[in-house]
Formats: structure tokens, C-alpha cells, sequence
């Protein structure tokens, strides 16, 4: 049987339009410039490359073949801003320099193997990481407190941080830091990188009578993937105390702790289980001490876009999930590591919940105002410490790394190695020390596009190693 002609027609029209994906990104890395400022620069980038060829510009015809036309030869602003940074010298970040005070407000690279293992856990957000080749981090007042809290053996009662402060302050840098400390330290760490991914309507759950809670089986198996992944030696060397029948898998006595948690990474269906079984064996006497951290912590404090089963469907809250609920008991002190810690980080890209701005003391309850009373109980005992914006000595110490690795020259032939005083002035007042608006304010003053050595190669600007 043939189509009718007029579905053929769309058809036919269909298969002619370009692709919308195509069209249109749906998000952009790429700084906010002027339409104005592309132009300049993109004419810049053509002079440039007038001269390089002898001040003439050759253009190829169209179905021309075996050489780059020029097209392909005068770069984007994205490739040519993202050429390689100059080598910097950078000493590693260890336990010692975040216990020094001293340190305060100088820079240090993560090592190869430190972060390798902060990859695994998908904790690195830094921001421009294609401009550099390190993955460096300034020490701040805040990174002393947080290592001094780590710092020896004790018990996770005394250690629960919850840090908090503006948008680009730095939360989750800092949270990398305490967790650079604790690999080079030799702990197991366990992380939940994006807790705003428990709570959006995006994996499957099933609810569970016996504890009361709903179960989210791919979510624990990805955090056990990472952790697995990240303390992949340490964990093949711990062997469990005590034999483990989860549903359908046997986990032997003379088993590792890599070999648990590879049970509920190829069976999902049993990763919470196994989550809580891991969680129990690290809590043994005369294990290394554990960090248990999560970033976006305030989306584990409200109600989520989960619809319960039953009337009136109201939706779920994210206390009532399990992973969630399992960090928050930890944090609460609840349940406690014997040796370890438990850090918690604020986002300020998920709506603040009302209520976790009154149990951080940065709110008032009103007289008669109604708030989440499952919240307060979580964190008033845990330490609250405000990640600010940069002193003037840390976005100095920013400053001056950018432009020894290129981010700031003054102009195309010229580049400095130290920062101008008025132009450290200026962007210290303009962003009020915050760290993400400076890098940004640095990356807009460019005043031309700095053209990549590798036209025409493939180099991979990601690895931030």
C-alpha cells in the first residue's frame, strides 16, 4: 500500500531541512561578547593570517580537495582562545600544605594520581579547564579549617561540615581540596557528585515495605561504580570481615571490598543493599578512615519531582529516598563512621529550601511560618562554615597564575608574568572577590584572540593534566 502524496510531500520537505539540533546548541560555554567584538577579532585572526601566507589570503573553490581551505584554516574564537597554556611550574597540593596557614593564598597543581582519582569520582569542576595545564587550586583560610578538622583518627561525630556561601565562591573546590586530602592521606573516599540527579524525575524507583523507602537501584550502583573506581587499590586490599548473602550473590569471607562492591555494580537490583554492606564493613575496627561527601546538598532537602503511588500524588520527599536518607543520617550523626568524616556542599543553582536557611542560622523562622521540620534535625549539630569570595591576597595569587599561563597578556606580542596593580584592583572591586566572576571578567578583557600553534591538528584541551 503507497503513502498518500501528501505525506510523501512532507517527507521529501522533512529530509531537506536541517537538523534543529544542529541549528542551535541548547547550552554555550563560551563567554557573553558582543556581536561587535566577534567581528574585530575575527578580522584580527584574518590579518593575522594574511600575514602568514605573504599578505594574500588564497580562498580554495568549492569540491577543491587536498589542502584545508581557508575556511577551515582561520580558527573559531572557542579553538583559538582554547590554545594551550604556557607550562607552569606548580608545586602538588599535599596534606601539609593545607595544614599550613602560611600557605594561605598560594597555588598548587593536584597531582596525576590524586586527580585520576578525583576524576573517577566525578568531583572536578574547575572552571576554563581547556586554558590550562594544570588542574590548580589557591589554599584559602577555609581549606586550613576543613584539613585541621580531618587531620588524625577520630570519629565522624565531631567531623560534619556543611559548607555554604554565594554562587562562585568556591564550594566545590573545596570540597575537591578535602578530598585530595584524604586520598593523599590514604582514606577511602565515597562521593555523590550532583545530588540535585536524586531528586529530578530521571531514574527509576521502587519502593521498599521493610524500610520504608524508595529504593533508587541505578543511582547506588553508579556511586558504588565510582567509588570502586577511585579506591580501586585500597578497596582490592581490605578484605571483608564477614561472609555477605545479598539476594542471589555470595560475597565469601576471603572476598575484598572491591569484589562487594562489583556485586552491586553488574546487579543494580541489589546496589542499595550493597551500598549499606560496604558502608558497614568501612565502619570495622582497623580499617583507614573514611570521607563521605555529597555537592548540591540543599536538593536533598526538599521535596522532589517524584509523584507518590498513592492519592493525592503529592510529590515525594527526598528524605524518603535512600541514598539520601543514608547521607543524612550519617550527617545528622545518626549513624557514625568510627574514623572518618562527612562533608556536605551547598549549591546556589538549586532553589535554597527555606528551611535549611533558618537550621544554618542565615534566617529567621517567622511566628508563623510553617517550615520542612525534617531538616533542622539533619544540620543544626553539623559545623557550618560560610565559603566566601576571595580575599585580595587569594584573587591576587588567581590573578598572577592567570597571566603566567597566558589568560592575561597585554597584547599580542607582549606577555607579563606579573599583574598590573590597577588591573588586580579593578577586577578584585568589579566581581567582589568571587571566584567564578573573575575568571570570567579575566577571560572578557582579552584584548585579541590568542592563535593556537596547532591549526589544522587535533589536540584533546580536556584532560586538565
Amino acid at each position: 500500500m503507497t503513502a498518500p502524496r501528501r505525506a510523501l510531500l512532507r517527507l521529501s520537505q522533512a529530509s531537506k531541512a536541517p537538523c534543529l539540533a544542529q541549528q542551535r546548541a541548547t547550552f554555550a560555554s563560551t563567554p557573553v561578547v558582543a556581536k561587535s567584538d566577534y567581528a574585530a577579532k575575527h578580522a584580527q585572526a584574518q590579518k593575522l593570517l594574511r600575514a602568514q601566507q605573504g599578505g594574500k589570503l588564497t580562498k580554495q573553490k568549492a569540491g577543491a580537495k587536498g589542502k584545508d581551505s581557508a575556511k577551515d584554516a582561520i580558527p573559531s574564537l572557542m579553538d583559538a582562545i582554547s590554545a594551550p597554556a604556557r607550562q607552569v611550574n606548580l608545586p602538588n597540593l599535599e596534606p601539609a600544605v593545607l595544614l599550613n596557614e602560611d600557605a594561605v593564598g598560594t597555588v598548587y597543581k593536584y597531582s596525576k594520581d590524586t586527580l585520576a582519582k578525583l576524576n573517577a569520582l566525578d568531583s572536578v569542576e574547575i572552571l576554563g579547564k581547556e586554558y590550562f595545564t594544570h588542574t590548580a587550586s589557591v589554599i584559602r583560610v577555609q581549606s586550613t579549617e576543613i584539613a585541621k578538622i580531618l587531620e588524625g583518627d577520630a570519629s565522624s561525630e565531631n567531623r560534619r561540615i556543611v559548607l555554604h556561601g554565594p554562587i562562585g565562591s568556591g564550594k566545590t573546590s573545596l570540597l575537591m581540596q578535602a578530598q585530595a586530602y584524604a586520598f593523599e592521606s590514604g582514606w577511602v573516599v565515597i562521593h555523590i557528585p550532583k545530588a540535585v540527579d536524586l531528586v529530578n524525575n530521571t531514574t527509576a524507583y521502587s519502593y521498599s515495605s521493610k524500610r520504608e523507602l524508595y529504593y533508587q537501584p541505578d543511582m547506588a550502583a553508579m556511586v558504588l561504580k565510582r567509588a570502586s573506581d577511585a579506591n580501586a587499590k585500597l578497596l582490592s586490599s581490605l578484605k571483608v570481615s564477614k561472609p555477605w548473602n545479598i539476594d542471589r550473590h555470595i560475597i565469601r569471607a576471603n572476598s575484598s571490598l572491591a569484589d562487594l562492591c562489583k556485586a552491586g555494580i553488574m546487579d543494580p537490583l541489589v546496589a542499595p543493599h550493597v551500598l549499606e554492606a560496604l558502608l558497614s564493613e568501612l565502619n570495622v575496627d582497623g580499617r583507614p578512615p573514611t570521607l563521605f561527601t555529597l555537592d548540591h546538598f540543599n536538593a536533598i532537602c526538599q521535596p522532589t519531582k517524584y509523584m507518590s503511588p498513592q492519592p493525592p500524588h503529592a510529590p515525594l520527599h527526598a528524605q524518603d529516598f535512600h541514598i539520601a536518607h543514608t547521607f543524612a543520617s550519617y550527617l545528622s550523626n545518626t549513624q557514625t563512621l568510627k574514623n572518618g568524616a562527612i562533608i556536605a556542599a551547598t549549591t546556589s543553582r538549586v532553589s535554597p529550601p527555606r528551611a535549611l536557611a533558618c537550621a544554618l542560622k542565615l534566617a529567621t523562622q517567622g511566628p508563623y511560618e510553617k517550615i520542612d521540620s525534617r531538616i533542622e534535625p539533619i544540620v543544626s549539630s553539623a559545623k557550618a562554615i560560610e565559603v566566601t569570595n576571595y580575599t585580595r591576597a587569594e584573587a591576587k595569587s588567581m590573578l598572577s597564575y592567570y597571566a603566567k599561563t597566558g589568560l592575561i597578556q597585554a597584547s599580542q606580542e607582549t606577555e607579563i608574568e606579573e599583574v598590573p596593580v590597577d588591573f588586580e584592583a579593578e577586577k578584585w572591586m568589579v566581581t567582589a572577590g568571587n571566584a567564578e566572576k573573575l575568571f570570567r571578567a579575566c577571560l572578557k578583557s582579552m584584548p585579541f584572540i590568542k592563535m593556537p600553534w596547532n591549526w589544522g591538528r587535533k589536540v584533546d584541551y580536556g584532560s586538565g593534566l
